[in-house]
């Protein structure tokens, strides 16, 4: 799995426009070494994200631009997509509930939302929202 990550890792670095040549595991990704901005970072976790089945929280981006390429390869290759932190933040939840409102035809009032601060009331709040309305 490692390989598979760090073969991946590499191939969205070039996508992104950064000179992969000479890239070894030991080769940071902040400014001491690939110099990755941080929407780039942001970007390659999303990228990892989608492609692993992984999840970086928001306040994993200073730790990630610290690591090397080695560590970030296996730092993904060790999480589980069953790993999703249980807190969702609100840019997460924007997002799931405008997906079910639009899916589902539903409105969601705010004594709703405000029951939903975790992956678990957010899948039942919802769960409830949809049935009443299915």
């Amino acid at each position: 799995m490692r390989e598979e990550v760090r073969a991946f890792v590499i191939e969205s670095l070039q996508d992104m426009n950064y000179d992969v040549e000479g890239i070894d595991d030991d080769t940071t990704l902040g400014p001491a070494g690939l110099d990755v901005e941080s929407l780039a970072l942001a970007d390659l976790t999303v990228r990892v994200e989608d492609r692993f089945g992984v999840r970086f929280a928001d306040d994993e981006s200073e730790e990630l631009a610290l690591m090397t390429v080695g560590e970030f390869t296996a730092e993904v290759a060790a999480r589980t997509p069953d790993q999703v932190r249980e807190r969702i933040d609100s840019m997460e939840l924007a997002w799931l509930v405008h997906q079910v409102e639009q899916k589902y035809g539903v409105r969601l009032d705010d004594d709703q939302l405000d029951r939903m601060t975790t992956v678990t009331d957010a899948v039942t709040v919802l769960h409830e929202t949809v049935a009443r309305h299915g």
